[in-house]
């Protein structure tokens, strides 16, 4: 088994609070779809995120399969009062306890806290905290007559050197401790499974897109970098770039309906082992779904955000990338291991993350 520590701190004031402050913008609260909350839960507290959100004040009824709720009236029973301007109501997905019925539950954003941002600690903090999760699990476990015995990995700094060091990596022809994107650029090695031809590679793209002076001649390129990238790292070859777009709404029901529909009907005309799909979200809670409408008819894909395409766009400009002979040019300083133009090194390693994702 697994045990993960949560080492996230909730924020001490609610989303109500951030609301009336003017910390959170109303308009912009979309921004926080599928953000971990922390949520009051029976007796206790739970963890989930949060899913949607409707537009109604809390004093408001709302109809849920037949019945009504008003949250009004439920917190008041639990001795709890209410601002009854509360705006709007948090749908949150319960994800920790498991819930006892439905996954989501509806709540005011006065009972909902944002987790804070926090840094990773030090592996031996990190160590400290998972060692005493598993102390209290083996107590637990020990009462039921189950027992385990507990593997642990040192966690002095040097230890963890030497551990990486110690990793082979196996491709095709060779094992080396190099890394993967080094191997694949300067000693040529080839993946494990060999050179998989990709006969197409749908891009989905938001509509928004095309605003930009020239877009669809830096879509163009970027989409060559692609497939020149993948064929250079001894991947396979990319046939074609098939590139679609999709509607662009300030409405998250009617966006996720679009990029669903458009999304669904690329599945629907390709089979997965012809495509790999390369989805570019403009919103973050479209990523979930992405994954699972390719997941569920067995497509491979790569979802990226809308900011990091832009990122790829304003950087093909700015180095005058306009066509495939100076691609190759730019791939060539890359082999040679001379790269000294940061634009240059941060747009090779966007893309080779992408090219290297898209491995299956």
């Amino acid at each position: 088994g697994y045990v993960s520590v949560d080492i996230r701190i909730p924020s001490s004031t609610t989303l109500w609070d951030k609301i009336i402050s003017g910390n959170i913008n109303i308009n912009e609260l979309w921004e926080l779809i599928d953000t971990s909350v922390m949520v009051p839960y029976g007796d206790r507290y739970a963890y989930g995120k949060i899913h949607g959100f409707i537009s109604k004040k809390v004093s408001e009824t709302l109809t849920l399969e037949g019945k009504q709720l008003n949250l009004i009236d439920y917190y008041t029973r639990k001795g709890i009062h209410l601002d009854p301007d509360e705006y709007p109501i948090v749908e949150v997905e319960i994800i920790s306890p498991e819930p006892r019925g439905s996954s989501i539950l509806y709540y005011p954003p006065s009972q909902v806290r944002i987790f804070l941002p926090t840094e990773k600690p030090e592996p031996h903090t990190r160590y400290d905290k998972i060692d005493g999760v598993l102390e209290n699990l083996i107590k637990h476990f020990n009462v039921l007559g189950i027992s385990f015995r507990k593997a642990v990995i040192p966690y002095k700094h040097k230890k963890y050197v030497n551990m990486i060091k110690s990793i082979v990596l196996k491709y095709y022809d060779r094992e080396t401790y190099a890394s993967p994107l080094f191997s694949m650029q300067k000693l040529n090695t080839k993946p494990l499974h060999g050179s998989i031809n990709i006969p197409k590679l749908l891009v989905l793209l938001p509509k928004s897109i095309l605003a930009k002076e020239n877009s669809k001649e830096t879509i163009n390129i970027i989409n060559k970098f692609i497939q020149l990238v993948y064929k250079d790292y001894n991947l396979g070859i990319i046939n074609k770039v098939i590139v679609h777009y999709y509607e662009v709404h300030d409405n998250p029901n009617e966006q996720k309906v679009e990029f669903s529909n458009k999304l669904k009907k690329l599945l629907e005309e390709n089979i997965p082992t012809e495509a790999l799909i390369m989805p570019v979200i403009n919103r973050r809670y479209l990523f979930k779904l992405a994954k699972q409408l390719c997941s569920d008819r067995f497509f491979h894909a790569r979802v990226i955000e809308e900011e990091t395409f832009d990122d790829m766009m304003e950087l093909v400009t700015e180095l005058g990338i306009t066509n495939e002979k100076k691609i190759k040019y730019y791939l060539n300083i890359v082999k040679k291991g001379k790269i000294e133009d940061d634009q240059l090194e941060q747009l090779i390693s966007i893309i080779s993350n992408i090219v290297f994702l898209n491995v299956r």
